[in-house]
């Protein structure tokens, strides 16, 4: 996708050379990388997003994995001759994204840049560019804020680009500059008070 800004939410591609089909080879992923790196990569011009769409033959990527994740490769070899593997079966096997685990250690990826409308929705605030949030909102001198409040009133006095939800048990307030830190906070409840998560 064509970067909008500077983002440390999304994965970026370095266009490679073209390809006779269309698109391009990938010269480098970098899985959200910080601030000041996205920027870098906005001023060289030759980053794009990685919007998670992937395409690709099964064997293919059962080659990757075999190559750059062999427990991984192993462990799905196992599961793939059982009858009906179980959930534990598939909650027992690494947790990497293949973001990290293959599309940033490959030397085998093509990309076609695109420039249709799309949103990653991974945050709150990406949420609220899609129209997500609570209709139950009174804003004096607040501006782009993302309020999910279920059956209640939220009242915002003089804030600007923050995101408040409400569950049933927890509260959370974040500057949106944040967003990407929410999974630390969520690792710590999981440790802390799992019975909230």
């Amino acid at each position: 996708m064509l970067p909008e800004g500077p983002s440390t939410a999304y994965g970026y591609l370095q266009k490679g050379e073209s390809l006779s089909g269309g698109g391009n080879r990938v010269s480098s992923f970098r899985e959200k990388p910080d601030h000041a790196t996205a920027i870098r990569f906005l001023e060289e011009g030759d980053y794009l997003w990685n919007a998670g769409m992937f395409v690709w033959r099964v064997d293919r990527i059962l080659q990757e994995i075999r190559l750059l994740l062999p427990d991984l490769y192993d462990r799905l070899d196992t599961l793939s001759r059982e009858v009906e593997p179980s959930s534990e079966d598939y909650l027992s096997l690494p947790s990497i994204s293949i973001d990290n685990g293959i599309m940033e250690r490959s030397e085998d990826v093509a990309m076609v840049p695109a420039g249709f409308g799309w949103n990653d929705i991974g945050d709150w605030p990406s949420a609220r560019k899609c129209g997500i949030g609570s209709d139950r909102v009174l804003p004096l001198d607040s501006d782009d804020y993302t309020v999910w409040n279920p059956g209640r009133l939220t009242v915002l006095l003089g804030v600007s680009g923050v995101s408040i939800v409400q569950t049933d048990a927890v509260t959370l307030v974040m500057d949106d500059r944040y967003s990407q830190k929410l999974r630390e906070i969520v690792a710590r409840l999981e440790e802390e008070e799992p019975d909230l998560v």
